[in-house]
């Protein structure tokens, strides 16, 4: 098997995760990015995808098939912040880590990614809409944490390389789509407006299909065994004979026992 590479020892700027440092923003810091990172929710999550009749999309040949209203508040913008952070925290990208075969990259144009460790002709790749769902968690970990008081559990370049990962999406996206203004007090544009979006489930189902069997478990686990991210296969995967071979479990072994490194890697976890 070609020598796998933990995703997190490449490019600083393109890794999952970084290591942990004990630091504190300072006011202007997170009024910063309090402001900024709901302007980029907005955006990012209301306002990309414009009505494209026919078009899909390059790789999970999705389409803007599904009419979803403009919402000035959801439970993700709850004023009980404790019950808006469950929401936030249950977040999960895990789904868009995904193994894709060479072959496949090649043609499409994709740049070679670091092998898929239990089978060396396909490539690791994160899909882009949940790099943007893990930017946004780690912005709102780091609002709640400073609202909290809490050491922040996140290092400054982590949370500055997601602001900026999701002004370029924006910048990408050149989103015209008009939001219709009121003649109210209260600032609203767009609220209850449709627009056109593409099917995020139906970009599950594709990303399943083609699962890298991988779980983050939390940001604390860019120091355990790396290979362990990527020993929680579906059932039916075809991967569990390599996967065991290389942990060394019995046949009928499906990542389901007790790992002390993963648990206390998710121990207290935000």
């Amino acid at each position: 098997m070609a020598k796998y590479i933990a995703i997190h020892d490449n490019d600083e700027h393109a890794r999952l995760s970084l290591p942990s440092t004990s630091m504190r923003f300072g006011i202007l810091s997170v009024a910063f990015i309090v402001s900024t990172s709901v302007l980029l929710s907005l955006a990012a999550f209301g306002g990309l995808v414009a009505t494209r009749d026919g078009a899909q999309s390059d790789y999970a040949r999705l389409s803007f098939s599904q009419q979803v209203p403009f919402a000035w508040s959801t439970g993700w913008s709850n004023a009980n912040l404790t019950e808006a952070a469950e929401l936030w925290e249950a977040i999960n990208f895990d789904k868009g880590i995904v193994a894709l075969p060479y072959s496949w990259s090649d043609d499409m144009g994709l740049p070679r990614a670091q092998p898929f460790p239990w089978d060396a002709s396909q490539g690791i790749y994160l899909l882009n809409g949940h790099h943007a769902l893990h930017c946004l968690k780690n912005i709102h970990r780091a609002i709640r944490e400073y609202e909290l008081g809490s050491v922040q559990s996140l290092p400054l370049a982590h949370i500055t390389h997601c602001l900026a990962s999701l002004r370029d999406e924006i910048l990408c996206f050149a989103d015209d789509t008009p939001r219709y203004t009121t003649a109210s007090d209260d600032h609203k544009t767009a609220e209850g407006q449709f627009r056109q979006c593409r099917d995020w489930a139906q970009l599950e189902r594709w990303a399943e299909q083609r699962s890298a069997c991988y779980q983050y478990i939390s940001h604390k686990a860019d120091t355990i065994d790396q290979f362990k991210r990527f020993m929680f296969c579906p059932r039916e995967s075809r991967y569990w004979t390599q996967v065991r071979a290389h942990f060394r479990k019995p046949v009928g072994w499906f990542a389901d026992d007790f790992d002390d490194e993963v648990e206390r890697a998710r121990e207290n976890t935000p």
